[in-house]
């Protein structure tokens, strides 16, 4: 008898909380050539710093980047490699550290170029199976914002 009273008190107070709540509207930001993002072509804002993550075939990596000046920004990304990876590394199995160096070298209203050089060290299943390089990037933002809000929503 105790536990039917306790579950339909609870049945209440969860019903009138959902029912007389309001929902916060906030705005939802637009996309521009400033907006940062870890892979594209504005760097970061001095002082500041973004962490990320992303995973997908062949890889998993985490990420860190820091802002240290208006055009210029510095990452960490370590990564685990689980397959062949694409573009001339032959790594199957290993871990991986890049230190990306990043310039923003145009800003307009329409998109943002930069620059990427980054510098890594590999270590695993591999021929070598230790290695040394740099990989070399042209980036190109281009913000979208009607296809942002058709995504996120207005």
């Amino acid at each position: 008898m105790k536990s039917k009273k306790i579950q339909a008190i609870l049945l209440f107070l969860v019903v009138s909380a959902f029912t007389t709540a309001s929902l916060a509207e906030v705005p939802m930001p637009m996309p521009t050539t400033d907006t940062s993002t870890l892979y594209g072509g504005s760097a970061l804002a001095p002082g500041s710093f973004t962490l990320g993550a992303t995973t997908g075939f062949p890889e998993t990596s985490f990420d860190v980047y820091f802002g240290l000046g208006p055009i210029f920004d510095l990452g960490i990304q370590t990564g685990f490699t689980y397959g062949t990876r694409l573009g001339g590394n032959r790594q199957r199995l290993g871990l991986d550290l890049h230190v990306p160096l990043r310039w923003t070298l145009l800003r307009t209203t329409a998109l943002a170029g930069g620059l990427r050089v980054a510098p890594y060290f590999m270590i695993g299943e591999a021929k070598p199976a230790i290695s040394f390089g740099a990989d070399v990037a042209f980036l190109l933002d281009i913000p979208m914002p009607k296809i942002f809000t058709l995504i996120v929503g207005p």
